[in-house]
């Protein structure tokens, strides 16, 4: 799944995300998968220091029945928010593991 938000990391998103990732794995799939992905990309694009454009995303796999997730973040959203984002992340993948 690939979706896009505001905000990948607002709390106020995190039981749609979790809902929507917990119904996507209950699908069965066939038995030659042995992980799957989602993606959630934000709307916003910002410039690195070196001027890179950085989407930030939200990456979670589910691989042998556990979820891990990754962000990927601009180094602004790094020196400005890494705090929250890394609780939002926390918090996510202790509730998907729930």
């Amino acid at each position: 799944m690939v979706r896009h938000l505001d905000n990948p990391f607002d709390f106020g998103l995190i039981d749609e995300l979790i809902n929507t990732v917990k119904n996507d794995s209950a699908i069965s799939l066939p038995r030659k998968v042995k992980e799957t992905h989602w993606v959630i990309y934000g709307k916003d694009v910002s410039e690195d220091a070196i001027g890179d454009s950085v989407r930030p995303s939200l990456m979670i796999r589910k691989k042998d029945g556990n979820f891990i997730s990754n962000c990927n973040i601009s180094d602004c959203d790094f020196a400005s928010s890494f705090d929250s984002i890394n609780k939002f992340k926390a918090e996510l993948e202790k509730r998907l593991n729930m």
